[in-house]
């Protein structure tokens, strides 16, 4: 755990010396509403793991009936696919375990306590790592790479924009921001 609250307050950094920052009603409806967005990401992530089950167990079955029809024929056929089949596995198993990380924080999310954004920043990290995996073993290195790269740039952007919205009243952030009225003009 030492190592993902040092990752944050790397990030915490890089955030306070960003140039951009959402306006502070973004950030406030952000935070106010992340229970619920959250909500509908974990009922989007149930259908597609149970979707992508169903497709890869039918692939899977239709891949072996190819195979064992072609042999029946005399036709030699590799079985080219295995780590792709891995891969759709990891992503698949890597949905379903961020799904359940994000159905945990939801509670607190909406109780606006710091261990609910705590468990949305493990569920992107897991998500980032099991991306990478999956990418690397099909691979799609460069692209799982630049698509990594822009989706951690993404996420942690707005996941960091809101951490302020889930710190207890002392820890509060209190970098000034040009468009929070509340905030002293220069």
């Amino acid at each position: 755990m030492s190592a993902l609250k040092n990752l944050e307050q790397t990030l915490v950094q890089w955030q306070k010396q960003s140039p951009v920052h959402l306006p502070a009603t973004w950030r406030r409806w952000l935070g106010d509403n992340s229970w619920w967005l959250v909500i509908i990401g974990v009922i989007a992530a149930a259908l597609s793991v149970i979707g992508s089950l169903r497709t890869l167990l039918w692939a899977e079955d239709l891949m072996r009936t190819t195979r064992q029809f072609a042999e029946s024929l005399g036709v030699a056929v590799p079985n080219t696919g295995l780590m792709y089949d891995v891969s759709l596995w990891i992503s698949v198993a890597t949905l379903a375990v961020v799904a359940l990380i994000q159905l945990r924080s939801i509670q607190p999310l909406r109780e606006k306590k710091k261990s609910g954004w705590d468990l949305l920043f493990l569920a992107m990290i897991i998500s980032l790592a099991g991306s990478l995996v999956s990418g690397l073993i099909s691979e799609a290195i460069l692209s799982t790479v630049i698509g990594l790269a822009i989706a951690a740039v993404i996420g942690w952007f707005i996941l960091f924009e809101i951490r302020g919205q889930f710190l207890p009243a002392s820890k509060k952030d209190t970098t000034p921001k040009t468009d929070d009225p509340s905030s002293p003009k220069e």
